[in-house]
């Protein structure tokens, strides 16, 4: 710059970086603002939102033909500062200004289930375990919550690790079993008052109905069939229509049967039963007749189709080992 003036340059190529930090991933950018406003700036992103940011002054250097190489220096060691002070915790208060946690709050997205469904006593239980650092297995009757164990083996496993995995597969059975061999059966007559509903409360159908049911579905050996309509006659005289197939899936047989009910509350269960087990239960409502109807239809394709695709093969095995 033998004139005096400043020589006009184009900002500098800048540096970028993403790095994980405590389950979040953050994303660090340095640039050079260029002569005009001679200024290195670095700034930390997480999902868009800048949580820090850092800025230093090269004025003092731009009237130098060779200050580029010290531009460039200056900003490798900004950039470096920013990733330090993330890493080493020192920014850990700003993000939890920014953010609310340390940790993503979708971590518990990370958590996985196993649930079943069990017919003990004409009731229907639901069992469902969850795991993460803790498993956390409860054995719920429409909301009333029966029987529960929790481990805490964060100190003692990895998150979602196969041990984890394992330790939570046993626990998950250990309950099925509790359930099956009547072990919590003081418990349940402790909160409901007796094991068995009353008769117009039981499970699926009762007396000379589930006579035609089983008979029915003695009859059917494989395949997928739709129950003659001699023998539906009787389930549909109890609700309004009835929707029932036999599956075969992984060399065994399933039930799949599907009740409207009309009147004051109008709602279809469909419900996927392999031998006394309920393996899945969906209920819809609708005012509606019509859209009721359809609605059932398809909910009962839809379990249908879940078992022939194999979504429900992971709770299948589960069951197969308690069953066993």
């Amino acid at each position: 710059m033998m004139d005096g003036t400043i020589q006009q340059r184009s900002p500098l190529m800048g540096y970028n970086h993403n790095l994980k930090y405590s389950g979040r991933e953050y994303h660090v950018q340095t640039e050079d603002s260029g002569v005009n406003a001679p200024h290195v700036i670095t700034h930390l992103f997480c999902s868009g939102t800048i949580l820090a940011t850092k800025r230093s002054d090269y004025a003092d250097l731009v009237a130098d033909p060779e200050h580029v190489d010290g531009v460039r220096t200056m900003m490798k060691i900004q950039h470096k500062a920013v990733i330090r002070e993330l890493v080493r915790g020192a920014l850990d208060e700003k993000i939890v200004q920014y953010l609310g946690s340390l940790r993503p709050k979708t971590e518990r997205e990370r958590v996985r289930r196993y649930r079943h469904k069990l017919l003990h006593k004409t009731r229907v239980y639901s069992l469902e375990t969850s795991f993460y650092t803790t498993i956390v297995s409860e054995i719920f009757w429409e909301g009333v919550l029966i029987d529960c164990c929790r481990q805490d083996l964060s100190e003692e496993l990895l998150p979602n690790s196969p041990e984890m995995e394992a330790r939570a597969q046993l626990q998950h059975k250990e309950m099925l079993r509790r359930l099956k061999n009547g072990q919590l059966d003081e418990k349940i007559i402790g909160f409901l008052g007796t094991l068995e509903l009353p008769p117009e409360r039981e499970f699926g159908v009762v007396g000379a109905d589930e006579e035609h049911r089983v008979h029915a579905l003695a009859q059917i050996i494989s395949g997928e069939h739709r129950i003659p309509a001699q023998l539906r006659a009787p389930l549909q005289a109890a609700t309004g229509d009835v929707y029932q197939h036999r599956l075969r899936h992984r060399d065994e047989t399933f039930n799949l049967m599907t009740k409207v009910f009309y009147g004051e509350d109008p709602h279809a269960v469909t419900e996927l039963i392999f031998g006394q087990t309920l393996v899945s239960s969906q209920r819809t409502e609708n005012e509606n007749v019509g859209e009721l109807r359809k609605d059932a239809r398809e909910q009962h394709k839809t379990l249908m189709r879940q078992l022939r695709d194999g979504e429900m093969d992971e709770t299948l095995d589960l069951l197969d080992e308690i069953l066993d």
